[in-house]
């Protein structure tokens, strides 16, 4: 009898071990994927100059995201491995070394949560420079979110009792310990902040690119492959910031309808160890973005196509700072013309986008695109085909 029982133990630990197969796949993935788009930014930081605050911050917090992904990853791999090579020790619920790895597991995921929103709100802030407003909420959503983040941390390590009975599963009556990350409700609230976070970036976002849609689209600048660049970067940050918010409701939503019965777990287990990749996958991928688009506008300026930014004196920081900008610093173009024709632009008031017109683009991107474009660049080649006011 007792032989009987040993062997159903046995056979449902291996059921557990093979049904985290799959997760632990998923995660190998992602940090593969991870990895490349790592390399390649650090890549393009580098070559931009790491002596612009802005290029070093970046590489530093994407290296700290990358960190924490790489110590996630192995944990979990540790612990799965564990389950492979000993299966009747993952029976014990009392064994402290899984409430060690639940807690570094806990913290990695919680450091890419807090600098992957640090850096979604810093580009929010960036684009709506001329917004104050925009600035102190973005800044009040994340310090809100960094408390309850390290509330949830803090009170969590201190009830290893019920880390355990957060990482408790059950597959066919018999409970084993998964060791993965635990919140409370500190930890819940925390989340549904940051959900609150990207989505207000997303609509940041979707206002900025229908604005500066509607100068890609006019007769001016349909044809200018100057203005069309920038138009695909807002339009590529706004998508990748819906889907982002996406998978950060499904993520929420199976937290909170996990029942700790294996067959919900499976997929829990899969979203935990993919978002602690796409977390810092997504501000690493926008930087990877920016240096491809720059690269198309030094292309087309060596073809004569781009002779405004792509000529700038300064290659390196044209495209970029759609991104990577220092929302604080103060680039910004004074002149009268450009001052009236950003004002209008950004306060939305109905302008003919006319021939006779010439609108400005460093208003569609915020007062930090002036980096992009001087005043005096604007007189190109197209002012001849366009009517005399």
């Amino acid at each position: 009898m007792s032989s009987a029982g040993d062997v159903e133990a046995l056979q449902a630990a291996l059921g557990e071990a093979t049904m985290r197969a799959v997760p632990a796949l998923v995660s190998c993935i992602f940090f593969g994927m991870f990895s490349l788009l790592y390399a390649g930014s650090s890549f393009q930081l580098v070559k931009r100059g790491l002596h612009q605050r802005s290029n070093a911050a970046m590489l530093l917090i994407t290296t700290g995201m990358y960190a924490a992904s790489a110590l996630y990853l192995s944990m979990d791999m540790h612990s799965y491995l564990s389950a492979l090579a000993y299966p009747g020790r993952i029976l014990s619920v009392g064994d402290r070394t899984s409430v060690h790895q639940a807690t570094v597991l806990t913290v990695s995921i919680g450091w890419n949560f807090m600098f992957s929103d640090l850096i979604v709100l810093w580009r929010a802030c960036a684009l709506w420079k001329e917004k104050r407003a925009v600035k102190w909420v973005s800044i009040g959503i994340w310090l809100i979110a960094f408390v309850l983040a390290l509330g949830d941390i803090a009170t969590s390590t201190r009830r290893p009792d019920k880390i355990l009975v957060d990482s408790t599963v059950k597959l066919g009556g018999i409970n084993f310990v998964v060791p993965q990350p635990t919140m409370n409700r500190w930890g819940q609230i925390c989340i549904f902040i940051s959900f609150l976070a990207n989505l207000w970036v997303t609509v940041l976002y979707a206002i900025k690119t229908w604005k500066f849609r509607k100068l890609a689209k006019s007769r001016v600048y349909a044809d200018d492959p100057e203005t069309q660049l920038l138009y695909q970067i807002l339009a590529i940050l706004f998508y990748f910031s819906v889907a982002y918010c996406i998978f950060w409701l499904i993520f929420i939503t199976i937290s909170i309808t996990d029942t700790g019965d294996m067959s919900g777990s499976k997929e829990h287990l899969a979203l935990e160890g993919a978002i602690a990749q796409i977390t810092g996958m997504y501000p690493t991928a926008i930087v990877v973005l920016v240096g491809w688009h720059q690269r198309r506008a030094e292309e087309a300026a060596a073809q004569g196509r781009l002779p405004s930014r792509a000529r700038s004196t300064r290659p390196h920081e044209q495209l970029d700072s759609v991104v990577l900008s220092d929302p604080s610093s103060d680039e910004v173009d004074r002149s009268p013309r450009t001052g009236a024709s950003q004002h209008a632009f950004l306060e939305g008031e109905d302008e003919d986008y006319g021939d006779s017109k010439e609108p400005d683009t460093d208003g569609a991107l915020g007062s930090e695109s002036a980096t992009f474009r001087n005043d005096s660049d604007l007189s190109k080649s197209s002012g001849s085909q366009r009517a005399a006011p």
